[in-house]
């Protein structure tokens, strides 16, 4: 999900499901979420650009 933030309020500015089930953490760096797709084993490592 992508956000405006604001003190008094969070307007939504769009939204994508990149990934099946996983407990994993994203990560963010240079307007790229990395992340890993899957739960048992290795999964599947994902950039997305953001930017």
């Amino acid at each position: 999900m992508l956000f405006r933030a604001a003190t008094d309020r969070c307007d939504v500015l769009g939204r994508a499901q990149v990934a099946g089930v996983t407990w994993c953490n994203p990560a963010l760096a240079d307007g790229v979420v990395y992340l890993r797709d899957g739960i048992k084993g290795k999964g599947t490592l994902m950039a997305v650009k953001v930017r």
